[in-house]
């Protein structure tokens, strides 16, 4: 018996497309997503098996779960980057507001404020506020000393050379906020303390 195909072009453009199509599917349905590859099934229902990852030659982002603890892992791999976290809402910038992990122990907030609407902040370390106290010494009748720029005054005082007579009239913050005022009523040498910090 002989037998003879008459196979065209044609016909091999089609069993290569069937051939393709039924890898794919052989992927889907057998490949491991414990490997970090994730099946139709899983990207459909928006369920995918972690942990996730998208690497870059300097960083990685990784999502996943360790041990019902949800994580999101920004990591510079070299050691020598800063990672950041950016929002935005709206096209004109590049972010509204910004995390970056600026040293070993350091995550600074950059271009917004953090606010908190309710509930209350426990902070276990140190605020770092710039803290500072200036002086300001004069002859005069009022003496001021002023905070450096950007800080308010939290608090302040006078003295002047003890044993002398003289009366302290006025020892308050100025109405803007920005120093501590002394008014004295005798022209003696006083000194006046202001008590700063960056808050607002």
């Amino acid at each position: 018996m002989e037998i003879k195909l008459n196979i065209e072009k044609k016909h091999l453009y089609f069993g290569a497309i069937l051939l393709t199509l039924f890898a794919g599917i052989i992927l889907v349905k057998s490949y491991d997503p414990s490997q970090g590859w994730h099946s139709a099934d899983q990207i459909a229902s928006g369920v995918m098996a972690g942990p996730i990852s998208v690497s870059e030659s300097g960083g990685r982002v990784t999502m996943g779960d360790d041990g019902n603890n949800p994580y999101l892992e920004i990591r510079a791999v070299d050691g020598s980057g800063q990672p950041y976290l950016d929002f935005n809402n709206d096209a004109s910038s590049d972010y509204n507001a910004r995390f970056i992990l600026t040293g070993n122990d350091n995550l600074k907030l950059d271009g917004a404020n953090l606010e908190i609407s309710s509930g209350s902040a426990t902070i276990s370390g140190s605020v770092i506020m710039g803290y500072e106290v200036l002086t300001s010494t004069g002859e005069l009748s009022s003496v001021t000393a002023t905070c450096s720029s950007g800080k308010k005054v939290i608090g302040g005082g006078c003295e002047f050379t003890p044993g002398l007579t003289n009366y302290i009239l006025i020892s308050r913050p100025l109405t803007d906020g920005t120093g501590w005022k002394c008014s004295q009523e005798y022209f003696m040498n006083i000194r006046v303390y202001a008590i700063c910090a960056r808050i607002n």
